[in-house]
This record gives C-alpha cells, sequence and structure tokens, in this order.
C-alpha cells in the first residue's frame, strides 16, 4: 500500500505544479495583461485557506476515515479543475474564474493535509517511519523540479486549459489509490471525541507550547512577506 500511494502522490504532485505554471501564465499573461497584483491575490487565495482550515482538517482526520476524506477533497479538486479546464477551452475564463478556482481548492487542501500526513504511520511500520517521510519529501522535491518544466511546455504546445486537466487526472489517481488501500489499522480511535473537542484541546496544547507558537507564528510572518514581496514587484 505505502509504494502505490508514494507513487499516487508524486503523480498528483507533479500535476500540481503543472497547473501552477498553467495557471500563473494564463492569470499574468493572458488575463491580467502584465498586472502582478492579480498573481498576489492569487497566491493570497491559494494559501490562506489552508493556514485557516489546518487545525479543523486535523480534527477531522481523527474524527473520520483518513481515506474518506482524501478522496471526497480529491474529487472536489478534480471536479472544480475540470470545470475550470473546459471554461478556459471554450474562451470564457476571467479573472475571477481563477481567483474562485484557487479559493476553493485551497479550502479542499487545508481539510485534506492533516489526512495526508496521518497516513504515513499507518501505511509502515514504525522503524520504517523517518525513511517513509524521507521518501515523501523526496517524491515531492522532484515534482517541484520537473513540473514547472512539463507545465511550460504543455502551456505552450496544448494551452492552460491542458494543464487543468491533467491536474484533474492527479486527482483521480489519487482517488482510485484511496479506493484500493485496504482499512488502515487506527481508523477508529479517538472516533468518539467531538471535532469542536480536538480543536478546543489542539489550541490549549499549542498555547502550552511557546516553541511550537514561535513556530507557527514565523510561518505566518513568512508567508504574509512572501505576498507583500509580490505585491511590491
Amino acid at each position: 500500500g505505502f509504494w502505490l500511494f508514494i507513487v499516487a502522490a508524486f503523480t498528483s504532485h507533479l500535476g500540481f505544479w503543472i497547473r501552477q505554471i498553467g495557471k500563473s501564465w494564463l492569470l499574468y499573461h493572458d488575463l491580467a495583461e502584465g498586472d502582478e497584483r492579480w498573481l498576489g491575490l492569487d497566491a493570497f487565495a491559494l494559501g490562506l485557506p489552508v493556514v485557516l482550515l489546518l487545525p479543523l482538517g486535523g480534527a477531522l482526520a481523527d474524527r473520520f476515515d483518513r481515506r474518506w476524506l482524501m478522496g471526497l477533497t480529491y474529487t472536489g479538486n478534480a471536479i472544480i479543475w475540470t470545470a475550470l479546464g473546459v471554461i478556459t477551452m471554450t474562451g470564457h475564463v476571467r479573472i475571477g474564474h481563477i481567483i474562485a478556482t484557487s479559493l476553493l481548492s485551497s479550502t479542499l487542501e487545508g481539510i485534506r493535509i492533516a489526512s495526508y500526513q496521518a497516513l504515513y504511520p499507518q501505511l509502515v511500520d514504525r522503524h520504517d517511519l523517518p525513511k517513509a517521510i524521507a521518501l515523501n519529501s523526496t517524491q515531492f522535491q522532484t515534482s517541484r523540479v520537473i513540473g514547472p518544466a512539463i507545465g511550460g511546455v504543455v502551456s505552450l504546445l496544448l494551452g492552460a486549459a491542458a494543464c487543468f486537466f491533467i491536474f484533474a487526472g492527479g486527482c483521480v489517481v489519487m482517488i482510485a489509490t484511496m479506493a484500493m488501500l485496504r482499512r488502515l489499522p487506527h481508523d477508529d480511535q479517538h472516533r468518539h471525541e467531538s471535532v469542536r473537542h480536538k480543536l478546543v484541546a489542539g489550541g490549549r496544547y499549542i498555547r502550552s507550547r511557546p516553541d511550537i507558537m514561535a513556530m507557527l507564528l514565523l510561518i505566518v510572518l513568512a508567508g504574509l512577506a512572501a505576498l507583500w514581496a509580490v505585491e511590491v514587484r
């Protein structure tokens, strides 16, 4: 199950970077006519819901079947990016379509990320977990290196709509993978606790750990600084 998951994750991440290149080029070059402020707004729409919804995503990952949550969020992403691809292909795409799609997609990502991270301890033995985490990082960074290059070629030859369809295809691969994974061993753990209780408990734990609070603050500040740099440029 682990290797199947890794291959599917690589496919999905590769599609993500291809999608990002196609979307950024479409927004910057074709729709915004070189106005970089729209790229900043799109980045904000893509990042803010993730930050806000990560705690909720973690609580849901403990409360419900993580395979189901991931399958649901990937299904949503496949639908909205396929829709954007169709709108783009027919020539009716507008800036608002791009921003709204980024906002919806990042909302789903905020719910999905915790389930994705929590799957690894359930797919491998405890002593193999560091290797699994390293392999996950490797596949992500590899997709980050080659994905934009492929995205540039696809955008040039086939257009941005093709980039969106490729990402939707990567989502379908992940949906199929979630369906093929057997029921994971710890899916029923702590399910009796409510989502609200988990959120409150998580907030209390973070307040009790100044090191974690400092790390989260640095992440938020770094994200805001990046958005500001794009806006100023």
